[in-house]
């Protein structure tokens, strides 16, 4: 699962480069999955034209679905819906 920090949005950004993160990944209330950060390859699942996004952005290709698990690393973003079916974005 995304860890998710309940610090300020300064401290989060702070982690995530310490961590050497450029994007993140959240599921938010009624299962939808949102993106936001750097991603220059298309791990933002946000179509890949959009390279950055400042702000959490739903994933259009999944915004009729209910994603029950989420789990990012470096190089790929796993979804499972609630029936089962796994999504996966690869960089």
């Amino acid at each position: 699962m995304t860890q998710m920090y309940p610090e300020s949005v300064s401290l989060q950004k702070s982690w995530a480069e310490v961590r050497q993160e450029q994007y993140k990944v959240a599921r938010i209330s009624g299962g939808q999955l949102t993106a936001w950060g750097e991603g220059k390859n298309g791990e933002l699942g946000l179509g890949s034209w959009i390279t950055n996004s400042p702000k959490p952005e739903v994933i259009p290709r999944l915004r009729n679905h209910v994603i029950t698990q989420v789990s990012a690393g470096r190089h790929h973003v796993l979804a499972i819906n609630d029936k089962n079916q796994l999504y996966v974005f690869l960089t």
